[in-house]
């Protein structure tokens, strides 16, 4: 009876670690949300998204706004009004004053064209700079979103894992709770050993319950982006048992760091935002060149002034218009000072954010290729864990294990399991962090992940019997 007790507890220790990944819990009927589809949630109800969309549509303008300075200015003016004048004439040693009334009215047409004007060029140049900085501020913004829909995604998963590796050490543990008190009765065993399930047994409880607090707030960082209460998903796609962590493609770590370099939208618009700078201080030094336009008018006026009287004509003007300015009481070089300093502060500051992303595509490569290699370690621990049970369940037969060994081994192979799903999921958010550094996560990279999310449900919700225990 007690080898069939100790079998038992063996096959239902392995089923338990195995089957309450897969099935926990399994009643939801709502079809899982897939990582994928959480992305095309975000993409439409993320507030940070959306004010980034926003944003670029605005940055589109600065592209006209600078250019429609050197396009030609054409301006409508007109005045009417009704005048009364007295007006007085000396005639010898009398005068006589008489009043006049009579309306007036002007109307000019004035066209401006620009043809030398350093500030309006440098403000060209600097919309068109304004407007790539806005789309590469918005790339970044859209694969940030990816990022976070991502990790926030696998969050969840991992709470959820957590939680069923708790449940089915809960499980082992009262299977092994029952077989002490068994021995006991049967004057084989201690009430330590009891004491001692027990005491282990409440641990894990303990580590559910913080679970349980991981998974809600994990839940809650999800919903806030994909903007859906996740009661109507309750479910979310589990990692597929056979997943592998794949090696970044190309290999070469210097790949990634050069692609980053160039492609990196972070980096590209502050690039722009350097050019910015750099066109602010031609805006500045405009203030010493000389300015050129040609200017063309046609007017129309009528009773302009009492001199004119009852009088209309209109006139017709072409010509160039010059201005060379002389002295601004220094305010020009001030001003050519100062936006060089602006200047100098973006470039240091693109040096800085340069360096910051190599130093990131590095560290999140190797954490990729180590990440590899944790996964496949414990996975080895995992199986030496499952030998080392059988074996001390084997010795506790021969008299050469106590309970405590048994405990010890159990807790060993679910620190394992937990360190195993942990690894991998570490894995997979280096691997897209990479991507992200190097401005090359599209919907595609997002697309082929989410299929390695196609296995068991895990339950993104917390059950209504765990709301109750707590």
């Amino acid at each position: 009876m007690v080898l069939k007790g100790r079998v038992s507890l063996a096959i239902a220790f392995i089923l338990c670690g195995v089957v309450a990944l897969a099935q926990w819990p399994s009643v939801a009927q709502a079809a899982p949300l897939s990582l994928y589809d959480a992305w095309q949630m975000g993409l439409n109800n993320d507030p940070a998204f959306r004010a980034a969309m926003h944003e670029a549509a605005a940055g589109q303008e600065f592209d006209d706004i600078g250019r429609s300075t050197l396009l030609p200015q054409v301006q409508f003016s007109y005045s009417g009004g009704r005048n009364v004048s007295d007006i007085t004439r000396e005639a010898g040693p009398r005068s006589e004053t008489t009043k006049e009334r009579y309306r007036s009215h002007s109307a000019q047409v004035v066209l401006k064209q620009p043809v030398i004007n350093w500030e309006y060029w440098a403000r060209y140049r600097q919309g068109k700079a304004r407007t790539e900085e806005s789309e590469a501020t918005f790339e970044s913004r859209k694969q940030d979103l990816a990022l976070r829909v991502a990790e926030a995604y696998i969050e969840v998963l991992l709470a959820g894992d957590t939680i069923a590796l708790a449940q089915a050490q809960k499980a082992a543990l009262l299977e092994q709770r029952t077989v002490n008190q068994q021995y006991f009765e049967h004057g084989e065993g201690q009430r330590t050993d009891i004491a001692e399930t027990e005491a282990r047994y409440q641990l894990v409880v303990a580590r559910e319950l913080e679970a349980l607090d991981r998974l809600a707030i994990a839940r809650k960082h999800l919903e806030g982006i994909i903007g859906t209460d996740l009661a109507s998903t309750p479910t979310l796609f589990g990692l597929s048992a056979s997943y592998r962590p794949q090696l970044p493609s190309p290999a070469e770590r210097e790949y990634w760091v050069n692609l980053a370099l160039s492609a990196n939208w972070s980096l590209r618009a502050m690039r722009q935002t350097v050019n910015v700078a750099q066109e602010e201080v031609e805006k500045a030094r405009s203030g010493h060149m000389p300015r050129v336009d040609v200017v063309a008018s046609y007017g129309s006026n009528k009773s302009e002034t009492v001199n004119t009287l009852n009088t209309k004509y209109d006139s017709a003007y072409v010509g160039l218009q010059v201005s060379v300015p002389i002295f601004s009481g220094g305010g020009v070089s001030a001003s050519v000072r100062q936006t060089s300093a602006e200047f100098r502060k973006a470039s240091a500051q693109m040096d800085g954010l340069r360096t910051g992303i190599i130093e990131e595509v590095r560290k999140q490569y190797d954490l990729t290729l180590s990440g590899i290699a944790k996964v496949q370690a414990y996975e080895r621990a995992v199986q030496a864990a499952d030998v080392l049970i059988l074996s001390t369940q084997k010795g506790m037969e021969a008299g050469m294990r106590v309970n405590l060994d048994l405990l010890n081994a159990q807790e060993e192979r679910f620190q394992a399991m937990r360190d195993l799903a942990q690894a991998k999921y570490e894995t997979i958010t280096s691997r897209l962090r990479l991507f992200y550094f190097a401005g090359r996560l599209a919907d595609q990279d997002i697309r082929e992940i989410s299929q390695w999310f196609s296995g068991a449900r895990v339950q993104s919700t917390i059950p209504a019997v765990a709301r109750k225990k707590r």
